[in-house]
This record gives C-alpha cells, sequence and structure tokens, in this order.
C-alpha cells in the first residue's frame, strides 16, 4: 500500500512540473513573441541593407563619371596612390612582370605590386568618394540608393569597415568589402584588389537578440581604374639638312650608260633616277635563242612616276676623293639604244626632228608616245611630272661597312659566307630568323626571334633557340665572351634581354636568303607564309653577293604605291624589308633545267616562277677594283655564271616582282621575250613601289649623298599632364588562378551583392 501511495504521489508530482512549464512555455509565446519576431525583423532587413550597400558599391565603381577630363593627371595618381597605407608616387609606367595578388593565389600578368592594404582607414576609404568625385551620373547612382551628399564618405568608410559593427535600425551589422592591395596593370592603369567578406546581422528588440550569419565566396575582385592622358600636337620644327635614303627611289640607276636597255614587259613605279643618259633599246626582239628579230620593234615600257637624270656622259671613280664622279655630259640627254646616238633636248627627243617625247601631264594619261623609228613607245600614267635633267648627281656607298657597325652594335653580325639565311613572320607575332653558317647547318641551324613589348616606346627584345630546342632570352656577346651562336649569348640572372637593331650582316656572301618555302617546289603561285611580320623591320646586308631563292612577303602587303600610306604619305604599315650588297650582286637563283624552287643550299639553288621581293633591293659597287659587282640579275646557280641566252628545259619564269624599290650600279638582262612580247626565258621586270620610302626605309638602308632640307612633318603628340578619358570598371576572379571569369566559369553578369551565401539563423 505504501508503495503506490509513493508512485502515486510521484506521478502527481510530475504532473504539476508539466503543467508548470506549460503555463511559463505559454506565457512566453504570449509576452515575448512580440520581442523575439521583431528582432529577427531586424537582422533580415540588415541582411537586406549589407547587400543594397553592396549592390550600391558595384553601380558607384562602374559609374564611368570620375575624373574631370582636362583635370590634371598628377592629381589622379596622387589620389589613387593614397589609398595606400603609405602613400606611393605612382608614375604612368613601371617595370612589369607576373605576380601575385598578395593574401591570394590570383596571378596577374604584367603588373607590379603597388602596395598591399590590410584596411581602410576613413580617410583612405573617403578618397574613394574624391576619385568618383560625384559627377552627373555618379551622383544619380548615390541618390537611386538614398545616400545623400554628407553620408557619400562615410558610405565608403562603413563599406571598408568589414570587421566594425554598423547601426542600421535596431541592427548591428559586421558586412562589407574586405581590401587587398593595390596593383598597375597598364599604362596608367591601377587595380584595387579586394573580397566580400563574410555578413553577420544581429537585430534586437526588447532584450531579445536574432543573429544572422552569411559565408562570404572565395572569389576576388578589383576595381580598375584606367587613365588616359591627353597629348599637345607641337608643330615639327624643319630639319635644314639630311640625307635622303636610297629607299626614295621606285628604280636608281648609277652607271647605265648606253648599257640599260628596256624592253617589252619592263614596268616601273615610283620615281626614277639615272646618273648616266637613260637608256632604252628592243631587247625585246630576241627570240628563244637570243637571236635579233625583224619584227622586234614597237614595244611599250610602263613608266609611272617622276623621271630625273643627272645626264652625266660618265660615271667614273675618283680616287681622289674616294668614291664616283659625274664626268661631263649634257644635262638633258636621253640614249637611242638602237640608233647607237645621243639625242639632246629637253623633250628627250630620240630621233627625227618632228618626232619628240610630250611630257607626260593629264592630257596624256593612258596613252603612249610613238618615237618614229625608234623601237620602243613609253606608257605614260595620270599625275607624273615632266622628265627632269642635271639633277644632282647621287654617290653610291661603295662597301657596306656602315651596316656593319650597326650589326655590332645591336644586330647580327658574322663572317664569312653564310650558306641559308631564312625569315618567317610566325604565327605567334614573332619575327623569327634562321641562319645556317654552312650547308652543313641547315638542318640544325641557329635561331632567334623577337616580338615588341607593351612597353613605350615599343623595343624589341631578342630570344635565342639554344641546341636543347629552349627558347632563351638573350642579349650581345661581350668583347672577351666567345660564342657560336653568332654573337649573342643566353641572359644571366639579373641581366636584361638584347634590343634588336634589325640588321643582319656578313662580309662575305649569302648563298640562300628567302622567306619560307612555297607550299609545294613547283608552285607557280606565292602560296608559302609571310616572311616579315606587320611589326617587324629588318635588313640583310653583305658585303659580297646575296642570292635570293625564294618569296620575301610581308605580313602586311602593300602592293601598290599607296596601299601602306595615308593621304599625307605618311605610313600606315610598319612591316619594312631590306636586301644591301656593299660591293657585290644581288643575284636572283637560275637553274637552266628546274623551273621549280630549291632553297636548300645543299641543292642546286632556284627561285620560283614569279617571284615577289616586298622590300627595297640595292647593289652597290667596288669602284676602286671595278669588280663584277653592282647589278640585280639572275645567275646560274648550276654552272656559277651569269645568266645567258642559252636555251634551258626551264624556260620562262614569269615576272621578277619587287614591291618596293631597286637601286642598282648598272642593269642587266633578266630575261628573254619573244616578237609579241611573251616572256621565253628568264624573269621580265616588274617593280612596283612602295610610298613608305619617302619618309621611312629598313633598319640601317643606306642613305644618299643629296641633302635636302625637310620640311615640317605631322605635328607631335606631347603629353600635357591632363586627363583626357578615364574609365572604371569591376572584375571578378577565380580564386585559385589568373583567369578573369569567363562565360566557362560563371562570372559573367555577376553582382556583388549575390558574392554572399545563404546564412543560417541563430
Amino acid at each position: 500500500m505504501v508503495i503506490v501511495v509513493l508512485l502515486a504521489m510521484i506521478v502527481l508530482a510530475g504532473l504539476v512540473v508539466m503543467s508548470s512549464n506549460l503555463a511559463l512555455s505559454s506565457y512566453r509565446t504570449t509576452s515575448e513573441q512580440k520581442a523575439i519576431l521583431p528582432a529577427q525583423f531586424a537582422a533580415e532587413s540588415g541582411v537586406a541593407y549589407a547587400k543594397a550597400k553592396l549592390s550600391a558599391a558595384q553601380a558607384l565603381m562602374t559609374a564611368q563619371d570620375g575624373f574631370v577630363q582636362g583635370s590634371s593627371i598628377l592629381t589622379a595618381r596622387n589620389l589613387i596612390g593614397r589609398l595606400c597605407p603609405t602613400p606611393a608616387n605612382l608614375p604612368s609606367t613601371a617595370a612589369r612582370q607576373q605576380t601575385t595578388v598578395p593574401g591570394t593565389q590570383v596571378v596577374i600578368p604584367d603588373s607590379v605590386v603597388i602596395c598591399t592594404i590590410p584596411s581602410l582607414s576613413s580617410t583612405q576609404a573617403a578618397l574613394l568618394t574624391n576619385i568618383m568625385n560625384g559627377g552627373a551620373n555618379t551622383a544619380a547612382t548615390f541618390n537611386q540608393y538614398g545616400i545623400s551628399p554628407s553620408q557619400r564618405e562615410q558610405f565608403f568608410t562603413d563599406l571598408f569597415a568589414y570587421n566594425t559593427d554598423v547601426s542600421f535600425g535596431d541592427a548591428k551589422i559586421q558586412s562589407g568589402l574586405q581590401p587587398l592591395a593595390l596593383l598597375q596593370t597598364g599604362l596608367d592603369q591601377y587595380q584595387f584588389f579586394f573580397k566580400v567578406a563574410g555578413l553577420t546581422s544581429t537585430g534586437s528588440s526588447d532584450g531579445s537578440a536574432r543573429k544572422i550569419q552569411v559565408e562570404g565566396n572565395s572569389t576576388i575582385h578589383s576595381m580598375t581604374i584606367s587613365l588616359v592622358e591627353d597629348v599637345t600636337l607641337v608643330p615639327t620644327a624643319p630639319i635644314s639638312v639630311i640625307n635622303k635614303s636610297f629607299a626614295s627611289y621606285g628604280l636608281f640607276i648609277n652607271r647605265g650608260s648606253n648599257g640599260g636597255y628596256y624592253g617589252a614587259e619592263n614596268y616601273f613605279s615610283g620615281p626614277v633616277h639615272t646618273n648616266t643618259i637613260m637608256s632604252f633599246g628592243y631587247t625585246s626582239g630576241r627570240d628563244e635563242n637570243g637571236n635579233l628579230t625583224a619584227d622586234g620593234r614597237g614595244q611599250t615600257i610602263i613608266m609611272d612616276g617622276n623621271f630625273t637624270s643627272s645626264g652625266c656622259a660618265e660615271v667614273r671613280y675618283d680616287a681622289s676623293i674616294g668614291k664616283d664622279s659625274c664626268i661631263g655630259g649634257a644635262t638633258n640627254q636621253l640614249y637611242d639604244a638602237t640608233a647607237g646616238q645621243t639625242k639632246t633636248g629637253d623633250t628627250m627627243k630620240l630621233s627625227g626632228a618632228t618626232s619628240q617625247h610630250v611630257a607626260p601631264n593629264e592630257n596624256t594619261a593612258g596613252t603612249y608616245n610613238d618615237y618614229g623609228d625608234s623601237v620602243f613607245k613609253m606608257s605614260v600614267k595620270k599625275g607624273n611630272n615632266a622628265p627632269q635633267f642635271g639633277v644632282p648627281f647621287v654617290t653610291m656607298p661603295k662597301n657596306a661597312q656602315d651596316q656593319k657597325s650597326l650589326a655590332n652594335t645591336d644586330g647580327i653580325s658574322m663572317s664569312g659566307d653564310v650558306a641559308q639565311v631564312k625569315l618567317t613572320a610566325g604565327a605567334d607575332k614573332y619575327q623569327y630568323i634562321s641562319i645556317a653558317k654552312t650547308a652543313a647547318d641547315v638542318a640544325n641551324p641557329v635561331q632567334f626571334r623577337y616580338k615588341p613589348s607593351t612597353d613605350t616606346p615599343p623595343k624589341m627584345y631578342m630570344q635565342m633557340r639554344t641546341s636543347t630546342g629552349a627558347w632563351v632570352a638573350a642579349r650581345k656577346a661581350g668583347p672577351t665572351e666567345t660564342t657560336n651562336t653568332l654573337g649573342w649569348v643566353a641572359v644571366r640572372p639579373g641581366e636584361a634581354p638584347g634590343t634588336f637593331g634589325g640588321v643582319v650582316y656578313t662580309d662575305g656572301n649569302v648563298t640562300s636568303l628567302s622567306g619560307p618555302p612555297r607550299n609545294a617546289a613547283g608552285d607557280a603561285t606565292a602560296t608559302g607564309g609571310a616572311a616579315i611580320s606587320s611589326f617587324a623591320g629588318l635588313t640583310v646586308a653583305a658585303e659580297k653577293n646575296v642570292t635570293l631563292t625564294g618569296d620575301v612577303k610581308y605580313e602586311t602587303r602593300c602592293l601598290s604605291p599607296n596601299a601602306c600610306v595615308d593621304a599625307n604619305g605618311n605610313p600606315t604599315v610598319d612591316n619594312m624589308f631590306g636586301v644591301f650588297s656593299g660591293s657585290g650582286n644581288i643575284r636572283v637563283a637560275w637553274d637552266p633545267y628546274n623551273l621549280n624552287q630549291v632553297i636548300d643550299p645543299n641543292g642546286i639553288l632556284s627561285a620560283p616562277q614569279d617571284i615577289q621581293i616586298d622590300g627595297f633591293l640595292m647593289a652597290s659597287k667596288d669602284t676602286a677594283t671595278g669588280a663584277d659587282s653592282g647589278q640585280i640579275k639572275p645567275w646560274n646557280t648550276r654552272n656559277n655564271t651569269a645568266f645567258s641566252y642559252i636555251k634551258s628545259a626551264a624556260g620562262k619564269k614569269g615576272k621578277f616582282n619587287v614591291h618596293g624599290g631597286t637601286i642598282k650600279d648598272a642593269d642587266a638582262y633578266f630575261g628573254y621575250v619573244n616578237s609579241v612580247g611573251a616572256n621565253i626565258l628568264g624573269w621580265s621586270e616588274n617593280y612596283m613601289y612602295d610610298n613608305r620610302g619617302q619618309k621611312k626605309s629598313p633598319p640601317g638602308f643606306p642613305t644618299t649623298s643629296v641633302t635636302v632640307t625637310q620640311v615640317p612633318g605631322e605635328p607631335t603628340p606631347v603629353p600635357n599632364g591632363k586627363i583626357k578619358d578615364y574609365n572604371f570598371g569591376v572584375q571578378k576572379y577565380n580564386p585559385n588562378n589568373s583567369v578573369a571569369c569567363s562565360a566557362t566559369t560563371n562570372c559573367i553578369g555577376f553582382s556583388l551583392e549575390n558574392e554572399i551565401r545563404q546564412g543560417t539563423l541563430n
């Protein structure tokens, strides 16, 4: 009985306790609910406020309404530099390389760390307001998010106070952006890196509190600030005396007296100059065996450009002055090779008292002039000036010592014969130079490459391919350093790569010079790739002979005189190529029994049909010794003899096309045509001038003895220290690599407010 009573009492006590708890719970529901729900609402409102603040920050950072155009760019740089804990003086450019954003794994190429920023003081945060100085768009953005003018500086202070409580109504909020570092990532371009911090919002009401915690994503962000400095156009002062470049001629002949015969299928454009009396003859009137024909008269020569002549009866080497000199002669003569007479008169009369040349003008465009008994006609083009006689004598250089000096300084300088030089415009935008010193080296040549950097002004840095197949930065070898890589060596730690000046030189012969070979050796069209990159300037110079074995084409070609100049004659394309023989010949490889191309010096060299050369060719002469030199001509590579009349299995090779200029001491035969003007042996000549030669020339290309007064050119842009333009932007980066977010990484159209994850309520 006692046990039963005790059990009943225990059950009764339990019921009493349970009833008491139910009563207390009912009391909390009715009296505390009013405090808990407002606290939770306050916490949720704090989260919404924090997200709105991030959205406003992104809108402000991309408002495109910051610095005032025309204000000081130095002031703008100083404002950006004062974001650092210790204000930094920012240059417009700095030595940049690949760097890692401090506190992250994000790697930024072509950058330099200005400073790390562990936190922003209120003063630093207020600088962002000064950087985005409240123009119309920025003001509208502030107003859109309810940020009054008096609250603007406080907004950025609160935004970067990510670890400090900020009050919003009944909520205490810790949120915002955590600063990381300031980097320079371009010319007057700076990136302020930060990440979105986690969010904690604690709401309270009548002693009750609810807390919402939201985790921040691990992605990294940056605000990009790009400045563009304005320039003042300063008129270019005239240069009283300069030496005219030989690239200013489309065709130049030094001593072609009575020997420079031009007949059918010869085309010349651009300025033409002869030091001696210009000669014309009927070389077109030969059959396939080289015999004169009875009906080879009346062929047409086309000359599209100004024609000038010094009219020297003879050009003779003068040992007392160490150079050529002009000997006698009238100042207005033209030689009629057929009649064997020199004709005088400023109308270029050739034969007969009534048959004379009419100076080309607008009215004779598209017509030709018949010279009676003479064997040729000259076609004239619209806009040519009348021929000029008695112009100053132009002295040619007698060696390539100037080019040797340039190559020794910052080019590639070699001694002795060079078996092969091959040039390639790489698909990777490098300019490649491959050099085989001997025929045995063709399979394993020394290779160089370079391309411009992003520095201003652009510089070209040389790299060299080692025997291991690796490309390494290179510099010119010092005077006591030995090298088997043509005067260049790999840089040592701490050394800068060498700057390539553009001249490749040897004091011997270049046996084979070409660009990439054609797709097939027998291709009749120039199917191979480009040889000269769009940015590159390059001159191949030799003291002796240079033999062309293939096309040398620009990546950006200039196939008509004005294709690469603007309306004022200023160059619009950078690539320039030159070939110079100081005291030898420029030869075009001709195998009488092979039409196909052969560029390998281990075989019998043969240039292709309709060979294409983009650039300027110049062959000077060893005037002191009178050696065979100074010509641009085909060369029988099978017999190592001059091109001849002999009929051969190879037959016609089409046209020798030069899109640039040809400068030579004397003319030479290139081929033969039959009585109706059809090319039957060798090449005919097709010279199309590149008008860039009037203001630009290949590196180290020879200059003339003629001095001219240079008229003022285009105004020179000089930075004036004022802001021309600016740009703001926000970028997102993947956390563990240097790749900026893209569509494939789900970062397009991101917003800072979505960079915080779903939170938990406590």
